[in-house]
């Protein structure tokens, strides 16, 4: 990922065609990425993965003691991963996260509410305005494709690839990983 940033180096490492974080820290040049920049920042960058995260890994994140989507949930909230948002899937994760499949023994509604919070904080919210559907086996899935279609993130990260894989439309920028493929191909350094 950090060879993808050197189009921000000039001669002698200076930065160029970038936009500064008063303008959202958005790279000109089409990354699928977010590119955090400040005015006293040393020539490099820092490329945060945006991602669309499937309830599916929040909840797995809740449940288990330190696995994969654990790690992914806590590298969003420290800014190596952005999570992306829209209303349909903050309204999928209010009602997989407060479920009561989920059992108090494990976080308390209170704390699962402060770990939804935490996470859309760190977030990025996208409104999808497109007059196409991905057409995937479960329509459910769709605005998972269409989120990560429209934010522009990397990877959708799921435990569910078979299905968001087989749609009539596909989108070769965007990639359907499973949490530790995500771990493997993008770390999140601690």
């Amino acid at each position: 990922a950090l060879e993808d940033a050197c189009h921000h180096r000039g001669p002698a490492g200076a930065r160029r065609d970038h936009r500064w974080a008063e303008d959202g820290g958005v790279c000109g040049q089409g990354l699928s990425c977010r590119l955090v920049v400040d005015r006293d920042d040393s020539i490099y960058a820092v490329i945060v993965i945006s991602v669309v995260l499937d309830a599916n890994v929040l909840v797995a994140a809740v449940r288990s003691g330190g696995g994969a989507a654990r790690q992914i949930v806590r590298g969003c909230l420290i800014g190596a991963y952005e999570p992306l948002f829209g209303p349909v899937l903050l309204a999928e994760y209010e009602y997989a996260i407060l479920s009561s499949r989920i059992s108090a023994n494990l976080a308390s509604e209170r704390e699962r509410r402060e770990l939804l919070a935490a996470l859309v904080s760190v977030g990025r919210w996208v409104n999808v305005y497109c007059l196409w559907r991905p057409n995937l086996h479960h329509g459910v899935d769709n605005p998972l494709v269409e989120m990560a279609v429209s934010g522009g993130a990397t990877a959708i990260v799921t435990y569910n690839v078979r299905d968001l894989a087989t749609g009539e439309l596909l989108f070769p920028s965007v990639r359907v990983l499973r949490p530790t493929a995500l771990l493997r191909d993008y770390p999140c350094l601690p």
